[in-house]
């Protein structure tokens, strides 16, 4: 059980299959939050990744401290996502995954002109 107050938390929940519709067990389910993130809590400095692994019924719990933003990773899908844990009790994890930003995705720069010196 968490120390922190169920209200200030968030549990991320998710079901893994194969493609052919079997439950998939040991899939790795990895949240990494950023120390910037860590800060804003107001609940202490957090020092450690949020790990878990999917069980037989291909089910993944987390539990995640409200506001945190930082990289969710999941094994086997190339699914890297920056993501913040909402202010709710509860979150599907494909519905979170969705709400962050791909960090593989091809960025378009903004090129900026400087002034020329002689």
């Amino acid at each position: 059980m968490p120390d922190v107050d169920s209200g200030n938390l968030c549990t991320v929940t998710g079901t893994f299959l194969t493609a052919g519709g079997s439950f998939l067990e040991g899939t790795y389910v990895r949240f990494s939050p950023d120390i910037e993130a860590s800060r804003v809590t107001g609940l202490g400095f957090v020092g450690e990744d949020v790990t878990a692994t999917s069980n037989s019924s291909g089910e993944i719990s987390l539990t995640l401290i409200r506001g945190l933003t930082g990289l969710l990773a999941i094994s086997g899908t190339d699914l890297v996502r920056r993501v913040t844990i909402p202010d709710q009790a509860t979150i599907d994890l494909f519905a979170l995954s969705s709400t962050g930003a791909d960090l593989l995705e091809v960025q378009e720069l903004e090129l900026v002109e400087l002034p020329r010196r002689s």
